[in-house]
């Protein structure tokens, strides 16, 4: 007749212990991890604000207005010459979804800009105003 050994099923519950303390450890892992992830998405989304992404509108209008005085390019604003002093374009409007300009506002519109006529004060200079929407 024979006799079990013992030390088999001691070793058994060891090691069943062992894996449920591992896996234990492994979730408070993951779940700690994916905490951080979580707490990283909110803090960047709370840095690209509205604020923030309106000043990068309105930047993006004024890279505009440059570039059409540069390049003299009217067609789309109402037509005219940058060369002439008294040339005043209308405001105009800049979809940066679709990339289209308008002359009249609409609701998916993002940068609003206008450029003004030759200054009496600074000859020669144009100001530019551009405004971005949140």
């Amino acid at each position: 007749m024979s006799v079990p050994a013992r030390g088999r099923e001691g070793e058994r519950g060891i090691v069943l212990t062992v894996v449920i303390i591992v896996t234990i450890m492994m979730m408070t892992l993951a779940v700690a991890i994916l905490g951080l992830a979580v707490n990283q998405t909110k803090l960047a989304n709370g840095l690209v604000s509205s604020n923030v992404r309106a000043q990068y509108r309105a930047e993006a209008g004024l890279v505009d207005a440059r570039w059409r005085m540069r390049a003299n390019f009217t067609t789309d604003i109402g037509g005219g010459d940058f060369t002439s002093a008294v040339f005043d374009p209308p405001a105009y409007y800049i979809d940066i979804d679709t990339n289209t300009v308008h002359t009249a506002k609409t609701d998916a519109d993002d940068v609003e800009v206008n450029i003004s006529a030759v200054g009496a004060d600074q000859p020669g200079v144009r100001t530019v105003d551009s405004l971005g929407y949140q």
